[in-house]
């Protein structure tokens, strides 16, 4: 398999070492596609609401919630260069 072309980590701001939980492919469709790291069992994700979202793998080992990432920034303008943030 290739490399991935982008990484997620965290890092506690205080000290501890960086985790990268999820990385991502470009497919052929150029879209990017993340897995989740073959050490990671499982990322829980708590909304202000209160809902509970639990990435983690099925009987398989499959990610039981795709992840994805897109650019949500403005289009250039006439082909210019891409809108920096």
């Amino acid at each position: 398999m290739s490399k991935p072309v982008l990484k997620i980590a965290i890092k506690p701001k205080d000290s501890g070492p960086a985790v990268a939980p999820i990385a991502y492919w470009r497919n052929d469709n150029g879209r990017l596609n993340g897995k989740l790291d073959r050490s990671v069992k499982s990322i829980t994700i708590e909304t202000n609401d209160g809902e509970i979202i639990k990435i983690e793998r099925d009987a398989q080992g499959r990610e039981t919630h795709w992840i994805n990432a897109y650019e949500d920034a403005p289009k250039p303008m006439n082909g210019g260069d891409d809108v920096p943030f």
